[in-house]
């Protein structure tokens, strides 16, 4: 467990260190940054929870398995250049590091450094889909430079970027005309406030309003994934869903704070990133029974939630600022612990590297399987 603690602590000492000068011009502490968690996630090896899935396609043992023709056309190019498994993993996990890198310094620009290392503290934004559910993360990364390049006027490249995303998971699709409706309504934001209050309680009271129907329209559309439903479960307690509701409302007044509160313009209402980071803090309060799905929509929304909350971090003081990056990583290292050492993690921990381990000595499928059992005793 202690390499992920070292990361943690470079990554937020070098965030610290930038947020006494953020204004000056260099992407030093950056790119550092950026290095060290490239090496550490290129070089991690059998780590993580779906591996064992994607090692079995990519190696073609299960004939059975059948994923989009976008993953499959990607998995294709690298088999038939002969690029084991394990180093495939490798390279698709640079590619998405420096993805995450290119799309917070286009969404936070002054405060990239201290933005990928909340992305490194929070479990759902970086552990999890950099090392586990590669397929979903390869989707939506491309959607999001996508979107980037769509509005930055590279409409044909964007555009079929975007395309292309539909074809590497199907739900991306769904996500992103999820997101389209909600611009096309251009709901103020009053109206997200009302809407996020009124389900809070529902969330609170353990009420689940849109779930039944829910499943119903998943079983008739795209039956393939009843088995997350199946599998999905809520069981907080009502003081964790009490803590969960109250953060959720501070950064839902932060996104608006930094959208001028009520009096966003007509041009902001129909911002993709503003209904994709409003909708990705509401989503998981809506659909609590679903967490399967709304975390790969907190995955995509999280990187416009940083852009717009750390727009607030220009109204305060450098000195202020460095003590506040110095509270937040102490709060954040809680989760990140409780993540690492909840029995659900046994996949993460310990970490291996492909420097130090092999198929040899490797127990990564060994706790993998654990970890199946356990799960398969509680459902």
């Amino acid at each position: 467990m202690i390499e992920y603690f070292v990361v943690y602590a470079a990554l937020w000492s070098l965030a610290v260190a930038h947020s006494f000068r953020p204004e000056r011009k260099t992407n030093l502490f950056f790119w550092t940054q950026g290095a060290l968690l490239t090496c550490f996630a290129a070089l991690r090896f059998e780590t993580g929870y779906d591996w064992p899935v994607y090692a079995a396609h990519y190696n073609g043992d299960f004939n059975s398995i059948g994923f989009e023709p976008g993953y499959e056309l990607l998995v294709s190019l690298f088999v038939r250049c002969g690029v084991p498994f394990k180093y495939y993993v490798s390279i698709v996990s640079v590619a998405m590091v420096v993805a995450i890198m290119a799309i917070l310094k286009r969404v936070t620009p002054k405060y990239k450094e201290l933005a990928l290392a909340i992305a490194f503290a929070m479990p759902d934004i970086f552990l999890i889909p950099v090392f586990s559910v590669i397929r979903q993360t390869i989707s939506l990364l491309i959607l999001l430079l996508g979107t980037v390049c769509w509005q930055s006027s590279r409409r044909k490249v964007g555009g079929g970027l975007i395309v292309f995303s539909f074809l590497v998971h199907y739900s991306t699709g769904f996500i992103f005309f999820l997101v389209l409706l909600f611009r096309r309504l251009r709901l103020t934001n009053r109206t997200y406030v009302a809407l996020l209050l009124f389900f809070s309680l529902c969330y609170v009271l353990s009420i689940d309003v849109l779930g039944i129907f829910l499943k119903i329209l998943i079983n008739l559309i795209v039956p393939n994934y009843s088995y997350y439903l199946d599998k999905d479960t809520f069981n907080a307690s009502i003081f964790y869903r009490l803590f969960t509701a109250v953060v959720t409302a501070l950064i839902f007044g932060l996104v608006i704070k930094s959208q001028g509160g009520d009096k966003t313009d007509a041009a902001d209402k129909g911002s993709f990133a503003r209904h994709a980071a409003l909708l990705a803090l509401l989503l998981p309060i809506l659909l609590f029974n679903f967490p399967t799905f709304t975390s790969r929509f907190l995955f995509m929304g999280a990187f416009f939630i940083l852009g717009y909350s750390l727009y607030c971090v220009h109204e305060i003081f450098y000195v202020t600022r460095m003590l506040s990056c110095l509270v937040l990583s102490a709060v954040l290292v809680v989760p990140f612990y409780r993540f690492l050492s909840s029995p659900f993690s046994s996949p993460y921990v310990p970490y291996q590297s492909m420097l130090v381990y092999d198929e040899k000595n490797s127990t990564g499928g060994e706790r993998t399987q654990e970890l199946l059992d356990m799960l398969d005793s509680l459902w």
